[in-house]
């Protein structure tokens, strides 16, 4: 993305809307990516490359707090 990164762009999803999910992919393992990722209210970091059955998990309790 040229003029945002993931947890730039998460931040500001957020900003606009608390009650959307936001789940954020990378290849870095590094313990700042997961600090930057709770600061950005992100709900699940996950790390590359992705499996898709932990992928599916995420996203469906991601999407089950969004209705509670």
């Amino acid at each position: 993305m040229p003029k945002l990164n993931g947890f730039a762009l998460a931040a500001k999803i957020r900003s606009l809307n608390q009650d959307l999910p936001v789940i954020l992919c990378t290849g870095s393992t590094e313990e700042k990516t997961r600090i930057a990722a709770l600061k950005a209210g992100v709900q699940a970091l996950l790390i590359k490359p992705l499996d898709a059955l932990n992928l599916a998990v995420e996203i469906r309790k991601a999407l089950s707090h969004t209705h509670t």
